[in-house]
């Protein structure tokens, strides 16, 4: 940042979060109880449900929902009963509810169930610190108007998977995100299906996510590349809006921010080095947008391997191992333990040699593949 001195404040409702440097925060503290009526509660701990701990030591800040959940689950500890679950979807279910139609027979079997309350409660902590269930959210939300016994047993599924990790969140560090301090970065992936595919983006800073949207496209994709291309316009979008922001408040970025990808062609189409033939009208106007955005150096497009692709937990539910593995690279939590291998985690994530087993699974394939190819050559 550019400037000596700052202050950063968010207006929310009746409450002010903010900080600064020392000296502005002091005068805002004594300035601003002039203007009006106001309680200054000193460090930020609790905001809106949200469980803040800063360790300025360690240089981390984590966000959780750990309370809410726990007082969540208690409420419906009847429904729950003995369920448990890893995962915020078990793996085949998300193909279930999509193709899903209920019958008002159906519906109506299981009407009095308090559906609608249940998804607004497990859905306002994932625009937050729980970011890991939007895809599951997006899913559940679909039937918010007639559900049925599946719906309800995803949904329950969902409530123990968010109790199990309560104290799971996000976590940002100072010093070791390989990008850059304050430098914003993105993934980006999409699962193809019929009518409309389901895309997944997450913008990042300082190791962990600051944006996740899991949502369908509103437009039909015609092919995998069709609905790779759509997302990456969409997380363009979203690294537009966040590169200006930063650069109103004096945080200069000096090149362009990354958006991984793990489809080829889709790089290829974007970068202007394979055509696309299409009849539509609305994805060559977007893949011209994104080149213009290459050129004029907002954002550059990188390959990532699909196992390392942060985003795929946004687009389909996973088994247990890769989801754990992603979610805590897309939150933070593995950049953390690798840097402190003594660190206590959280209970449902990695420990340091679960972690490191799992990135030597995926050195193994890596070398593999790479024997295989040198194999084919003649």
């Amino acid at each position: 940042m550019w400037v000596g001195k700052y202050l950063v404040l968010m207006s929310y409702v009746d409450d002010f979060p903010y900080f600064g440097t020392t000296e502005m925060r002091k005068w805002f503290e004594t300035e601003v109880v002039k203007k009006m009526k106001l309680v200054l509660n000193g460090e930020c701990t609790d905001f809106v449900s949200i469980e803040v701990k800063q360790d300025l030591i360690a240089g981390t800040i984590e966000a959780t929902f750990s309370k809410y959940y726990l007082v969540l689950g208690e409420k419906y500890k009847e429904q729950l009963g003995t369920r448990k679950c890893r995962v915020p979807m078990k793996h085949g279910v998300d193909k279930i509810l999509h193709d899903l139609v209920v019958t008002p027979e159906a519906h109506q079997a299981v009407a009095d169930f308090p559906y609608r309350q249940l998804i607004g409660s497990l859905s306002f902590p994932s625009c937050h610190a729980k970011l890991e269930i939007r895809h599951a959210i997006s899913l559940l939300s679909r039937h918010l108007c007639d559900w049925d016994a599946t719906c309800i047993s995803a949904a329950l599924d969902l409530l123990a998977y968010c109790v199990y990790s309560h104290d799971v969140g996000l976590i940002w560090s100072r010093g070791t995100d390989p990008h850059g301090h304050n430098v914003p970065y993105a993934f980006s992936d999409s699962g193809f299906q019929a009518p409309r595919s389901q895309g997944c983006r997450i913008v990042k800073m300082n190791n962990a996510a600051i944006s996740l949207t899991s949502q369908r496209h509103t437009t039909v994709d015609t092919s995998t590349t069709a609905a790779e291309l759509s997302e990456v316009f969409l997380a363009s979008n979203d690294i537009a809006g966040f590169r200006n922001m930063m650069t109103e408040m004096g945080m200069w970025l000096d090149g362009p921010t990354t958006i991984y990808c793990d489809c080829q062609p889709a790089i290829q189409v974007a970068e202007g080095e394979r055509n696309m033939a299409s009849t539509s009208r609305t994805l060559p106007i977007r893949t011209w947008k994104i080149r213009e955005r290459l050129d004029m150096q907002e954002c550059a497009l990188t390959f990532c391997r699909t196992y390392d692709q942060q985003a795929d937990q946004g687009t389909k539910a996973l088994d247990e191992s890769q989801f754990v593995y992603l979610r805590d690279c897309m939150n933070g939590y593995n950049a953390v333990l690798l840097e402190d291998p003594t660190r206590k985690m959280p209970h449902a994530c990695y420990s340091y040699k679960q972690l490191t087993d799992h990135l030597g699974k995926f050195a193994n394939m890596d070398a593999e593949r790479a024997n295989k190819s040198k194999r084919k050559l003649p």
